[in-house]
């Protein structure tokens, strides 16, 4: 069916699994890099590791910047790489079953340009980093201030002025 088709909707029907399966994994480094950024700062002074840190000859604006590397560089390479894979195992997957079924796998490599899709898929990761700095930023500072229950004063402000 899928092969009588016009190209276009023969690529955007190939195109849409691996896309789900990108945007899942990228929506879940999203949650983990909340979660991180929230307990990044909030966990040290919790378990007093952050006097170790303060006896080193680094400055706080060393260590922030540590701790805000993680979300925008690191979890997006993380992201990358994780997605990359999962796509390439999907793509053998298919092969594989379209040669059980005795079609060529030469019309997914067609209509399917891996490598730009890659490159398209790490330009969004970095604008997608860029954009959800401020996110970050917010809930280190929260990290950072907030004794207790720092998810809680993350999202009160959202709750309370919505128009934020």
């Amino acid at each position: 069916m899928l092969l009588l088709d016009d190209p276009v909707k023969q690529r955007a029907a190939i195109e849409a699994t691996y896309d789900a399966a990108a945007m899942m994994m990228i929506f879940v480094v999203f949650i983990v890099g909340v979660f991180y950024c929230l307990d990044a700062l909030h966990g040290e002074r919790r378990d007093r590791s952050i006097l170790f840190w303060k006896s080193l000859p680094v400055s706080d604006l060393t260590t922030v910047l540590s701790k805000i590397t993680i979300p925008l560089v690191i979890l997006p390479v993380i992201a990358f790489a994780l997605v990359v894979c999962v796509q390439v195992i999907m793509l053998l997957m298919s092969s594989v079953n379209l040669l059980a079924h005795g079609v060529s796998p030469a019309t997914t490599f067609a209509h399917f340009p891996v490598f730009q899709n890659w490159l398209v898929m790490l330009y969004g990761l970095i604008a997608i980093a860029l954009w959800h700095a401020p996110i970050y930023g917010w809930l280190l500072l929260v990290s950072g201030w907030a004794r207790r229950a720092t998810f809680l004063w993350a999202v009160l402000p959202l709750i309370v002025y919505p128009n934020l």
